[in-house]
C-alpha cells in the first residue's frame, strides 16, 4: 500500500459534533458509501472515489460509511478498495462506520482500517 501515514497525537482539542467533519487542522475529503453498496457498483464507487482524490490534492480521505444498512463482505470490500486508493495517493484514510460493519472488519482482519481515531494536524508520512 506504499508508504504508511500516521497522524500526530491530538493536543486534546476537542472534536467536531459531526462526524463527517475532519478534524481540526486535517482537510479531509469525503466519500460516502450508499446504503446498500452492490459488487457491481464496486468499480464505479472506486473510479468516483480515485477522482475525488485527484481534485482534491493533498487532503486526508474520510470515508463515511455510516449510512450501510446491513454490514457484509461487499461494504467490507469496498471499505478496503477505498484504504488501497488512500494509499495509492498517499493520503491518511480514516473511517466512520457503525458498529456492525467495524465488527466485520475485524473478523476479516481488516480491524486497522477502523482504529485509528480522528486527530488534529496534517498528516505526516512515518519514517
Amino acid at each position: 500500500m506504499g508508504e504508511r501515514w500516521q497522524l500526530p497525537p491530538t493536543d486534546g482539542a476537542a472534536m467536531p459534533e459531526d462526524p463527517t467533519s475532519p478534524p481540526p487542522g486535517l482537510a479531509a475529503v469525503v466519500f460516502r458509501l450508499p446504503a446498500a453498496p452492490r459488487r457491481d457498483d464496486l468499480a464505479g464507487l472506486c473510479g468516483q472515489a480515485e477522482r475525488l482524490l485527484r481534485d482534491h490534492p493533498g487532503q486526508a480521505m474520510l470515508v463515511d460509511a455510516t449510512a450501510v444498512g446491513r454490514a457484509d463482505l461487499v461494504a467490507v470490500e469496498a471499505i478496503a478498495r477505498m484504504a488501497l486508493l488512500a494509499g495509492r495517493h498517499n493520503r491518511a484514510f480514516r473511517l466512520e462506520a457503525p458498529a456492525p460493519l467495524r465488527d466485520l472488519l475485524a473478523l476479516t482482519g481488516l480491524a486497522g482500517l477502523a482504529d485509528d481515531p480522528p486527530s488534529a494536524g496534517p498528516a505526516t508520512p512515518a519514517g
